[in-house]
């Protein structure tokens, strides 16, 4: 990607559905992007990440977040603008997820960190691994599942 193509302006948690016990065990957490939208007059994008989190005890559990970037670029705006359907689905293009990953990439410490204060308030917070998080975008999310341990094969 072009340097200094892009610069993020900020993220907040969208919506907040979360339920738990103090006794609650994490079985699954996945990630995805769930939307996309540019702002054509202010070449802000807008990316919704949705954090879902199932718990033993609970599940459907969603944190939503929205994180803008301002668009520096106009060859970058002009690939985002065709790849939005009138439908509002979005074709992706390699280029486009390139794009995409290096946001995630951006933002995606802020995220972890705010997910892991939001859960930590029992004996079970949610603290995702570092990892390359380049993989998520707009064609594939990530998901963590705690294994399962046979109780046969503990000694």
């Amino acid at each position: 990607m072009i340097a200094n193509s892009f610069e993020l302006l900020g993220y907040f948690a969208e919506h907040i559905a979360l339920k738990k016990t103090q006794k609650s065990t994490m079985d699954h957490v996945s990630i995805k992007i769930s939307s996309i939208n540019l702002n054509g007059s202010t070449s802000v994008l807008s990316l919704k990440f949705e954090f879902r989190l199932d718990y033993d005890d609970s599940s459907d559990n969603t944190i939503d977040y929205m994180c803008g970037y301002l668009l520096k670029d106009e060859h970058l705006k002009e690939m985002i603008r065709t790849g939005i359907q009138p439908d509002g689905k979005f074709i992706s293009t390699s280029e486009i997820d390139d794009l995409v990953s290096e946001m995630v990439y951006m933002v995606f410490p802020f995220l972890r960190q705010h997910l892991y204060s939001l859960t930590s308030d029992g004996p079970n917070p949610i603290l995702i691994p570092n990892l390359d998080i380049k993989r998520l975008g707009l064609r594939q999310g990530i998901e963590f599942k705690r294994p399962v341990v046979d109780p046969a094969k503990i000694n």
